[in-house]
């Protein structure tokens, strides 16, 4: 995911009252972390875990989460909805003598009200805990005249629901949850029409969301995205667990406006011929399984979800072909990664410090033998952070980060030590590339993907080991399709930010180049495809600027400059109107700095003097 950064501002929404049913006497989330994180300290409980706010039907609650075993290890009730009021906990407070426990304090809330999730907590009666999604539905299914985001809610609690019923989803193994065999064609009839039958009342929640209202926002995009992406979600469970005709009943025409189906197009089309693109989140998959399935838009391409490669029958379904693209040359057998089997696998970083290849660290893994006791369970482990890839091209080496990595990363690895990099290997430049592997410096950037290379590590702004210039002017310039560009939602401004980013990198390449009329060219058509009237001109755009002063044409850069410091003093913000959390006054000091550092290096005088007036 080239990082992209998407902060926006949360609206409390307050639920109207229900008939039976009354949430509006609850606190939001924003109040209850801020409550919890002035009063106690963060040294609660062993390290090791995890501070958890759980929205329940008798309050909220305050729980700890052992990062190993995913359990609870702690549970009180912090606010009552039957007094109403906040309760005492049987915590440490934290001591306002101690700076550094209030630091720390303030480091632990910042971090709770960044969370993207923290929007769900306020549109769902329930939330955060395994069960919320049945508590929901029982309790507002035979409601009349909900108001739109507690439908929303109910929407998300039904797709929850029904993804209970095939598979352990979010710790909450239902009783109610079918016994299935491995393999495809698991379902039964019954069970198939009992899963389908929650995943339509969730899309028919979803639709009444939009007939409500039909500007409705969600953390994916629009409501139509959101709605688009459930029938998808539907079809690629129906393809994981059933088979692939099963799964084509739920494709239907006009799913997904013309922005995202061009977003998908523009992402296959920047991979190579039978290429393995893996990406993270639910629009930089649904949709390009979409118009693969539904139109034969570069069926080659075999697209990998990593989230969903945590789980065994996901991978095993892509054992064999789909549509037209190659297996995922994966060497561990079903019975090696079953359920449970290596979702963890810890790092032993003292016991060897000699880099170790990939099919030795893939087979020693393999090795029921080789564990690692810590507390009262046993992980597979590697006794090496060094990790390496010799191909017959070259080789990449890198150390791995943190002291465990999960499944997803073993699979990853597998079929990087199986093709050594004779097929084509992509990760979406939209997601998050910081992982255990740490291979940022073998990634080349080539639109809205990173291709992996053999390249030789170097320190880069954008954390790219180098760009393939040629092929990322061929994508910008010629061949991607910016249809649907000038309607975009603002929960789309991600993406649009993606693409502005693509265009900097690019510019900056052909800069450092000396190709100054070639960058010239892209920066125009950037300004032209999204000028600040789309995307407002933000911290990435202090770059085009200064892209502008170092070719020479500053009438251009200054234009730019004019409309930000309007924007920076009249705090417009792409994400401020959005339904969640931006910090939008972190953005504004940085967007400031930024500019001001530039305009004082370009002996722009008047600029900075606007810029610095109060």
């Amino acid at each position: 995911m080239i990082k992209t950064l998407v902060t926006s501002v949360i609206i409390l929404f307050s639920l109207a009252s229900c008939g039976r049913i009354d949430n509006t006497v609850y606190p939001g989330y924003e109040e209850v972390v801020k409550k919890f994180y002035t009063i106690y300290s963060p040294a609660i409980l062993p390290e090791e875990s995890e501070i958890k706010f759980e929205k329940r039907p008798d309050g909220w609650h305050i729980t700890k989460l052992d990062a190993a075993t995913f359990k609870n290890i702690y549970d009180e009730l912090f606010w009552s909805k039957k007094s109403k009021s906040f309760l005492e906990l049987k915590l440490k407070k934290v001591s306002e003598n101690s700076t550094e426990e209030n630091q720390e304090n303030k480091s632990r809330m910042k971090y709770a009200l960044r969370s993207w999730d923290k929007r769900n907590y306020d549109f769902s009666p329930y939330y955060g805990y395994a069960g919320w999604d049945k508590d929901v539905i029982d309790d507002y299914e035979d409601i009349n005249g909900l108001p739109d985001s507690t439908l929303y809610a109910l929407a998300r609690a039904y797709s929850s629901y029904s993804g209970n019923l095939i598979s352990i989803n979010s710790g909450h193994d239902l009783p109610e949850r079918f016994d299935l065999p491995d393999g495809q064609n698991c379902m039964t009839a019954k069970q198939l029409e009992l899963y389908r039958k929650y995943q339509y009342l969730a899309l028919e929640n979803y639709k009444k969301v939009k007939a409500l209202n039909p500007n409705f926002e969600t953390l994916v995009g629009s409501i139509d995205t959101k709605l688009s992406n459930e029938q998808m979600a539907i079809f690629l469970n129906l393809r994981i667990y059933q088979n692939e005709e099963e799964a084509k009943k739920e494709l239907s025409q006009g799913l997904y406006n013309d922005f995202i189906l061009s977003f998908a197009k523009n992402m296959l089309n920047s991979c190579e011929k039978n290429a393995i693109l893996f990406t993270y989140g639910d629009t930089d998959t649904y949709p390009l399984l979409y118009i693969q399935s539904q139109y034969g838009i570069r069926p080659d391409v075999l697209v990998v979800n990593l989230s969903l490669l945590q789980t065994d029958r996901y991978i095993n379904s892509l054992r064999n072909k789909i549509l037209s693209a190659d297996p995922l040359p994966v060497s561990y057998s079903p019975a090696q990664i079953k359920v449970e089997k290596r979702e963890l696998i810890l790092i032993n970083k003292n016991a060897d410090d000699k880099p170790w290849e990939l099919s030795k660290m893939i087979s020693f893994i393999a090795d029921d033998d080789n564990t690692y006791s810590t507390g009262t369970a046993n992980y597979p482990y590697i006794p090496t952070d060094q990790l390496q890839l010799t191909t017959p091209n070259g080789t990449i080496s890198w150390k791995a980060k943190g002291s465990y990595f999960l499944k997803n990363d073993l699979i990853i690895c597998d079929v990087l030590a199986n093709t050594k990099l004779n097929r084509p290997i992509y990760y979406s430049a939209t997601g998050l590339t910081g992982n255990f592997l740490n291979i940022n410096n073998y990634l080349q950037q080539e639109g809205l993907v990173n291709r992996l290379v053999l390249a030789n590590q170097k320190e880069s702004d954008y954390e790219f080991a180098d760009v393939n210039t040629k092929n990322l002017y061929n994508n910008l310039m010629n061949i991607y399709d910016w249809k649907g560009l000038n309607t975009i939602t603002p929960n789309e401004h991600a993406i649009c930010s993606a693409y502005r980013v693509s265009f900097q990198i690019l510019i900056y390449d052909l800069i450092a180049k000396n190709q100054k009329d070639s960058a010239k060219k892209v920066l125009n058509k950037c300004m032209e495809l999204i000028p600040d009237n789309l995307l407002h001109y933000d911290i990435y755009t202090t770059s085009l600027i200064q892209a502008y002063y170092q070719i020479g044409d500053f009438k251009k850069g200054n234009e730019i400059s004019k409309v930000l410091i309007y924007n920076i003093k009249h705090n417009i913000d792409n994400y401020k109107n959005r339904t969640y959390d931006s910090n939008n006054e972190d953005w504004q000091e940085e967007i400031t700095e930024r500019l001001n550092y530039i305009l004082k290096q370009y002996n722009q005088e008047e600029l900075l003097k606007d810029l610095q007036k109060n």
